[in-house]
């Protein structure tokens, strides 16, 4: 055999090398995505038949805001589990598809703001992502009414006038609060979005930090075992959280921002005036600016016209704050219930406790979500589960304690139902914020 005929031979068997190669690494690209779309869908086709099995679902109204921009054909069902998020946005780090779009105005139209923890509380004056976004303009004259009412301006400090929330229209003044927040910096749109995925580069280490979301992606999968319902409402949450920062900048590109909100803040004659009610509410001035910040005033003089919204997701002077807890005591029961440093038997306890508050006071609430927080959220050890700690507590109640053995009843079904009885384990709390 010549030299060149070697040469064509070993050239031979090196493309045969090579492809042989290209096919193997392509056939165990192929097999691990397989395997891992595999695992993700798995995962969620397992928790949302646990979520349905226990009827944890919400219920959406037929009407939307339309981000998608198609008002015809609606793609997403009315009824929809919490799970089908991962379905119809399955990428919060994409542009959301016209279906993603509606899953999103269809969730968004139910879900309220606020600190999570008052969730469960049934009020009527909870504040909606949809109320904030229906009717901006609308929200900014019934604001300007508010100001040529005299019933509703509150002369000093201690002018608690708790009846006045529904003739004041104290919805509309945390409505514009709100809306002002969140879209009044249209600079900072896409600062937002970009909070949650973008990566930093540290060059002299040679090394890129996750993103937002991936960090929190990855401390996930890590804590709870794959198909578990606690890793489900983890990512659940995260989708959420990802996919609302999104949803609320399309919401602000929406409507005319400089019309509704911006020109406002530039009249004299409206500054001048919510100045004045500020100053009469007792609130400082900012050092700098030398006013008194125009959210503070709304937000402050919804709580003292009555708006519960307002009132237990906001502070005040001490003894406005007396006056709060003594017309409604389940406001700090609830704070101390939410604690994290809680143990079980204390959380169970100043759940009950604030449950029989509640019901004295005529609010309702969501049993469900409270039997949740007790069993699940639970981030100091505790060797307790919802069934022993429900045990003890059941017998130590005297006879007169009736109410309190009715509840504990009910929680211990509600807690069976959901398939947190047994389990011990700690969790990831609710957020405080």
């Amino acid at each position: 055999m010549s030299v060149e005929d070697k040469h064509y031979r070993w050239f031979g068997i090196l493309i045969v090398f090579i492809l042989v190669c290209g096919i193997i690494v392509s056939i165990t690209f192929f097999g691990i995505s397989r395997a891992v779309d595999t695992e993700f869908d798995t995962e969620f086709v397992e928790v949302q038949n646990h979520v349905q099995d226990n009827e944890i679902t919400d219920s959406f109204s037929n009407e939307i805001f339309g981000s998608s921009g198609s008002s015809v054909t609606f793609l997403v069902s009315d009824r929809l589990n919490f799970s089908d998020i991962f379905y119809y946005c399955s990428d919060p780090s994409t542009e959301p598809t016209d279906t993603c779009w509606q899953y999103l105005d269809r969730h968004f139209s139910v879900t309220r703001t606020g600190r999570k923890f008052w969730h469960w509380i049934e009020h009527h004056d909870h504040i909606t992502f949809q109320s904030v976004f229906s009717d901006p303009l609308g929200d900014r004259r019934k604001v300007l009414d508010v100001l040529d009412n005299t019933e509703c301006m509150v002369t000093d400090a201690t002018n608690m006038r708790w009846n006045m929330s529904d003739n004041c229209n104290t919805a509309a003044l945390l409505n514009f609060r709100q809306i002002r927040l969140w879209c009044t910096d249209t600079w900072d749109y896409s600062n937002r979005i970009d909070d949650w995925f973008k990566t930093e580069m540290i060059e002299r280490l040679n090394l890129r930090l996750p993103s937002k979301f991936d960090s929190r992606h990855k401390a996930i999968e890590h804590m709870y075992p794959k198909g578990s319902y606690r890793r489900i409402q983890g990512l659940y949450d995260l989708w959420a959280d990802a996919l609302e920062a999104r949803w609320i900048v399309k919401q602000c590109e929406n409507f005319e921002v400089q019309k509704t909100i911006q020109e406002f803040e530039h009249d004299s004659y409206y500054v001048k005036r919510f100045q004045k009610i500020g100053l009469s509410l007792g609130l400082e001035p900012d050092f700098f600016s030398g006013e008194i910040s125009l959210d503070d005033v709304l937000t402050e003089l919804s709580m003292y016209l009555g708006n519960i919204s307002a009132i237990i997701n906001y502070g005040g002077s001490p003894e406005w704050l007396a006056y709060r807890d003594e017309q409604h005591p389940w406001i700090i029961s609830n704070l101390e219930l939410f604690e994290t440093s809680n143990t079980r038997m204390e959380k169970m306890s100043k759940g009950i406790q604030t449950v029989m508050e509640l019901e004295d006071t005529g609010i309702d609430y969501n049993l469900n979500l409270l039997v949740h927080h007790i069993c699940t959220d639970q981030t100091v050890p505790d060797p307790d589960s919802c069934q022993t700690t429900i045990e003890a507590l059941r017998t130590s109640l005297k006879p007169s304690e009736w109410r309190q053995q009715q509840l504990i009843d009910r929680i211990e079904r509600i807690a069976l139902d959901i398939g947190v009885y047994y389990d011990p384990d700690v969790d990831i709390p609710i957020s405080r914020e």
